[in-house]
């Protein structure tokens, strides 16, 4: 159990959006889903399977996916960045 998560709000996010910020960032990089795949170390069709066919990426694979685009996994996920316990704005 967390020590430190007494009062802490647990976001959720919506797929869909989500889904449409891969896709536009992709988009705009202006490299295809086979390409940003492959550079995350996946499989060639692992973006196009989360992008276009709905399918849920784990935490891990997510994390790949946006290392790869530079951005953040808060930014995919809720469209805006994240701030802890501690950080200012």
């Amino acid at each position: 159990m967390c020590n430190n998560c007494e009062g802490a709000k647990v976001q959720s996010y919506d797929v869909e959006k989500m889904r449409a910020r891969l896709a536009a960032t992709i988009e705009d990089i202006g490299i295809s889903m086979r390409k940003t795949s492959l550079d995350s170390g996946l499989s060639e069709t692992a973006v196009h399977g989360i992008v276009k066919l709905g399918r849920d990426p784990h935490t891990q694979t997510l994390a790949k996916i946006c290392k790869t685009l530079g951005v953040s996994m808060a930014w995919v996920m809720f469209g805006e960045e994240l701030h802890g316990a501690g950080e200012s704005d």
